[in-house]
């Protein structure tokens, strides 16, 4: 009964023999009531022995097996099992009983999972480390071509002026997502100073404006005015807000999609509020949002490490990130920064 693992014994006919109390709990009936039950109705609620149950190989075989079970509860929160079975051995037969443990290896899985994908990153950073210097090249060239592009034409119209501030732009943030990559292979370093909190937001809605123009998202943002300075990193700030409203524009996916995005200074605290009216986070997987890998996209659409970066960004400034979603509804993100990290 001390003992975590949930562990009871069965006869030859399935019946209960014992419960320890971990798994009694389980099923949050006494051991006492379980006990002469059939093993897979009284902890299982099925009228047959359980899919992929290797009981009766034990039983006829007098052999230790092992399998993994996933099991989902009422909050369709999914746990991994590793089930044993080892015969109790008597002179007749191979087995007269067999005992079952199931031991929760959930979070085993998830750190095993992390880890490999903690190998796979660290070889992308090396990676991003010998290329850096080949990306950084063009991309300097780029910036240094728009920005004696826009001298020459200072007296253009107005569009062709912001095209070519956008290339500047696109090409800066190309160069931030390489420092990005080089970010989880080495220490980060945070250059604060003051900046204007707004031209940042302003920055990451330009290089984003393409992706809500084809998904014909209804965008709109509500900035004040005439906000203070604000010490911080700038470029990682402009990260922050790129990838909560690249997230926010896959989860509307469709054209009656809204995002806002406001900014407000109050009590000496500057608050940004991105909401969209996609399709909402499960309550019970708020709390994972934030954890390195963890992603709710296809394949190929997502790494896992957006909000992560932006949550280590947020407490870099000694901010707070909170997050509220409606299945169905959508989801608000509030970030609160203090006028100096």
């Amino acid at each position: 009964d001390n003992i975590p693992d949930s562990i009871y014994i069965v006869d030859q006919h399935y019946n209960l023999t014992a419960v320890n109390k971990s798994r009694a709990q389980r099923t949050e009936t006494p051991p006492n009531l379980l006990v002469g039950r059939k093993c897979y109705q009284a902890l299982f609620n099925r009228e047959s022995p359980c899919q992929m149950c290797l009981i009766q190989d034990t039983l006829l075989t007098g052999r230790y097996t092992q399998r993994i079970a996933n099991y989902t509860d009422e909050d369709e929160q999914t746990t991994e099992w590793e089930v044993s079975t080892f015969p109790i051995l008597s002179s007749n037969n191979p087995a007269e009983q067999v005992i079952v443990v199931e031991a929760d290896v959930t979070e085993k899985r998830r750190m095993e999972a992390n880890l490999i994908q903690s190998e796979k990153l660290a070889s992308v950073g090396q990676l991003a480390a010998g290329l850096a210097h080949e990306i950084n090249n063009p991309l300097t060239a780029i910036i240094a071509n728009a920005q004696l592009l826009r001298l020459d034409l200072a007296e253009a119209d107005e569009e062709i002026i912001e095209s070519v501030n956008l290339i500047e732009l696109a090409s800066k943030r190309a160069l931030q997502v390489v420092r990005n990559l080089l970010s989880f292979a080495r220490k980060e370093n945070y250059d604060f100073k003051p900046i204007q909190l707004n031209d940042t937001i302003r920055d990451s809605i330009s290089l984003l404006q393409h992706e809500i123009i084809s998904h014909n998202i209804s965008f709109s943002s509500d900035l004040q005015d005439n906000l203070p300075e604000i010490i911080a990193s700038r470029d990682h700030l402009q990260g922050v807000w790129t990838n909560i409203i690249k997230n926010a524009i896959d989860a509307v996916e469709n054209s009656r999609g809204k995002i806002t995005v406001s900014s407000r200074y109050i009590n000496r605290e500057f608050i940004v509020i991105i909401r969209d009216n996609g399709k909402g986070i499960p309550t019970n997987r708020k709390n994972e949002i934030f954890e390195p890998f963890y992603t709710t996209k296809s394949s190929g659409r997502g790494t896992g490490l957006g909000l992560s970066v932006v949550h280590r960004i947020v407490k870099q400034h000694n901010g707070y990130i909170q997050v509220d979603s409606e299945l169905g509804v959508g989801t608000v993100f509030t970030i609160r920064l203090p006028e100096k990290p």
